[in-house]
């Protein structure tokens, strides 16, 4: 009998379940022997993209307790400063790490929802195209640049890049490991691939557990990466990981304390009251680092030959 399990990266069937969602009938499951976390069942193609349209970039409901609605962004332009900010750090540790075939280096934003590190990364001298899944952002970004943007079913006949870019993109791929061989096709050789996504052993994303929003993502996130797991998937997919490091985020104030509230209510409604109190403080920003993200840096190893 096959077994109802069987993880995608280490071939182990011993699993458990580590965070259960009987409301919406869905869990996440831990490998036994990698630990990689998959949410089971996994949402269909056409559910996924039920969740991918314009409501997936301005959604009020994301830090509401309903698991249901977690996400998206609550107002993804509006967070653009903010996070050009980390995406301009990223760009100057890619030029540091980029041995380009040609210059300018050729790069690859895949997943790039609204084309905000294609513009920073641009600005860094990179020659930039972006692959977005999401219909709605492929228009919104081609009536404001330039970059040439295309579905990630167009990706392979459009030539090799010097760098790619995933930004919490890969927990969202129903084929993860095979994207990453797909990837790895259209790089040049030493080309270097950039992954962010959730640590989900980090000793915060274990306290926090099931109330964290990025483990109650059920409609989006399909697995659940550590640093250990994606450092062994991508040597076995050719890769040498340069460099892993935790990564924060700037928020606003207001959206922050929204966002507390939503996985601890004691902590985010007094903050909440504190800003009505103080409405001027609202818009400023302050940089957060739970250490419940991380970044990778890999390198393409040379094909034997």
């Amino acid at each position: 009998m096959k077994p109802s399990f069987l993880c995608r990266n280490c071939g182990s069937a011993e699993s458990f379940i580590r965070y259960d969602f009987p409301e919406h009938q869905r869990a996440i499951r831990e490998c036994r022997g990698c630990r990689l976390m998959v949410l089971d069942p996994m949402p269909t193609r056409d559910e996924l993209h039920a969740v991918y349209n314009e409501g997936y970039f301005e959604n009020e409901d994301l830090t509401r307790g309903d698991a249901s609605r977690v996400y998206g962004y609550v107002d993804y332009i509006s967070e653009r400063i903010a996070k050009q900010r980390g995406y301009r750090r990223i760009c100057e540790q890619l030029r540091k790490l980029v041995r380009p075939a040609r210059k300018p280096a050729r790069l690859l934003d895949y997943g790039c929802g609204l084309g905000f590190f294609l513009d920073a990364a641009y600005d860094h001298g990179f020659d930039v195209e972006g692959a977005e899944f999401n219909a709605y952002a492929r228009e919104y970004i081609r009536k404001r640049y330039r970059y040439p943007i295309f579905g990630p079913e167009d990706v392979a006949g459009r030539g090799r890049y010097d760098v790619i870019t995933m930004f919490d993109v890969i927990e969202h791929l129903h084929e993860p490991l095979e994207t990453l061989e797909e990837l790895r096709g259209v790089l040049n050789d030493e080309g270097v691939l950039v992954l962010l996504t959730m640590d989900s052993t980090s000793i915060a994303s274990r306290v926090l557990g099931k109330r964290l929003e990025d483990f109650r993502r059920i409609r989006e996130h399909l697995y659940f990466f550590n640093r250990a797991n994606l450092r062994s998937i991508l040597e076995t997919k050719g890769f040498e990981v340069l460099k892993t490091e935790s990564i924060g985020h700037s928020f606003e104030f207001k959206l922050l304390a929204s966002r507390i509230r939503a996985v601890m209510p004691a902590i985010g409604a007094p903050i909440e009251w504190l800003l009505d109190v103080f409405p001027f403080l609202k818009r400023r920003t302050i940089y957060v680092n739970p250490r419940t993200k991380f970044i990778a840096y890999s390198r393409k190893r040379r094909d034997p030959g």
